[in-house]
C-alpha cells in the first residue's frame, strides 16, 4: 500500500519489455518529462523534476467532474526513472519504463496501491501506450477533448506553443514558449482555465 505523496518503492518485473521498447524510444527523449494520458473522468500527467525545480518525480491526477468541475490534483511520489509512455485505464495509470510497468491504482482514495502488470504476447508493441507530452517536449498546438459523463461542464486539454528566434539574427537558435492548461467549458463558453505547465525549450536549427 502507498499513500499520496509517498514514494513508490516496489518495482513490477516485466523482462519481456526489454526486447519490445524500441518503438517508444524513438519518440521519448532522454531525461524528458511531461507525459500525459486521459482516462474516463480524469487527466494524468507526470513530471520528473526537470520542469518543476525542487519537486521529485511525481504523478498528478486531476479528476474532471461534469457537475463539480476540476478537482485539486492528487499527487503520487515516484522513484526516479525514465518514462517512455503512459496508459490511462478506468481506475489505474500505467507508466512504461525500460524493463517494467508501474501501475498506480486510483480507486482507493486513501490507500492507492500498485498491482502487478505482466506483458502479454499480444502486447508486444504496446499500441495503447502514448508518448504524448504537455511539457517542454510538446511539439504542436493542440486542443484535446477529455472524456467525461454528460453534465453541465466539459473539459479540454490545451497545449499552446509560440516559436521565436533567440538572440541576434543568424544565431541558429529558436525558443519554443509552451503553455498547457485545462479548460472547463459550459454551453455558454469557457468558465475556468487551470494551468498545468508554462516554460520554454531552446533548440538549434543549424
Amino acid at each position: 500500500m502507498i499513500h499520496p505523496g509517498t514514494a513508490i518503492k516496489h518495482l513490477i518485473p516485466a523482462g519481456l519489455l526489454l526486447s519490445t521498447l524500441f518503438f517508444t524510444t524513438g519518440s521519448a527523449r532522454a531525461d524528458s518529462d511531461g507525459y500525459f494520458c486521459g482516462g474516463p473522468g480524469y487527466l494524468a500527467y507526470q513530471f520528473s523534476g526537470l520542469s518543476i525545480p525542487g519537486q521529485g518525480h511525481t504523478l498528478f491526477v486531476l479528476e474532471l467532474d461534469p457537475e463539480q468541475g476540476i478537482s485539486a490534483p492528487r499527487q503520487f511520489a515516484l522513484e526516479p526513472f525514465q518514462v517512455h509512455g503512459m496508459r490511462c485505464l478506468d481506475d489505474a495509470v500505467d507508466l512504461l519504463a525500460w524493463d517494467r510497468i508501474y501501475r498506480i491504482d486510483l480507486a482507493p482514495q486513501d490507500h492507492p496501491r500498485i498491482d502487478q502488470v505482466e506483458p502479454q504476447p499480444e502486447d508486444s508493441i504496446f499500441p495503447d501506450f502514448t508518448s504524448e507530452n504537455l511539457g517542454r517536449w510538446a511539439f504542436a498546438n493542440r486542443t484535446i477533448p477529455l472524456k467525461t459523463a454528460a453534465g453541465r461542464f466539459s473539459f479540454e486539454l490545451v497545449i499552446e506553443q509560440q516559436t521565436d528566434a533567440v538572440g541576434q539574427s543568424g544565431s541558429g537558435m529558436i525558443q519554443h514558449q509552451i503553455r498547457s492548461y485545462l479548460r472547463q467549458n459550459t454551453a455558454k463558453g469557457t468558465v475556468r482555465e487551470q494551468e498545468i505547465f508554462a516554460g520554454n525549450r531552446e533548440e538549434s536549427v543549424d
